[in-house]
C-alpha cells in the first residue's frame, strides 16, 4: 500500500478542501439559534392593574388572584431599604410576557426590584393554576407568596 503524503502546508490544504465543499451560489443562509418571538405589541393602558409591595420580608398581598386569559399591568413596588426579587418560574412559563418597564420581553426568569423602585410588568395570563412566588434574596426569611390564576 502506498504511503499517504501529507501536504507541506496543512492550512492551504484545509482552505482548498473548505472551498471545494462550499456551495457555488449565495443561497446558503446560516441558521441562527431559535429564540421565542416577542409577543405582538398590545395596548396595556386599559389592562387590569394590580399592585404588589415587596417589604418587611413579605409580599403584600401574599396571594395574587388573577383571571385566566386576561391582560394585566402589575406594579411591583419596593419601599424598603433592601433589594428584592419577584420570582415565579412556573408562572412565568405559563403566561405571555409583553414588557417590563415598557421594554418588550419574550421571557422572564426574575424581576429585581431595587430599594425605592417600582417596576411595571405587562403580561397576559394563561391557564388556571397556582404558582409559588419567592424573593430569592429573602426566601430563607419566609418571603414567599402565591399566584393563583382562576
Amino acid at each position: 500500500m502506498p504511503a499517504i503524503r501529507l501536504p507541506r502546508h496543512p492550512f492551504l490544504a484545509a482552505a482548498l478542501l473548505l472551498a471545494a465543499c462550499t456551495p457555488a451560489t449565495d443561497q446558503f443562509t446560516p441558521v441562527e439559534p431559535s429564540r421565542a418571538p416577542a409577543a405582538p405589541a398590545m395596548d396595556f393602558s386599559n389592562a387590569e392593574q394590580r399592585q404588589v409591595n415587596l417589604e418587611n420580608y413579605e409580599f403584600q398581598p401574599g396571594e395574587l388572584l388573577l383571571n385566566a386569559g386576561q391582560p394585566y399591568r402589575l406594579f411591583l413596588s419596593n419601599p424598603s431599604n433592601s433589594p428584592h426579587t419577584f420570582v415565579s418560574l412556573e408562572f412565568f412559563r405559563a403566561i405571555t410576557p409583553h414588557a417590563i418597564d415598557g421594554r418588550p420581553v419574550s421571557s422572564v426568569e426574575r424581576i429585581a426590584v431595587a430599594p425605592g423602585q417600582t417596576r411595571v410588568f405587562d403580561f397576559v395570563t394563561g391557564q388556571p393554576g397556582s404558582f409559588p412566588l419567592i424573593c430569592t434574596v429573602h426566601e430563607g426569611m419566609g418571603m414567599t407568596g402565591l399566584i393563583t390564576v382562576q
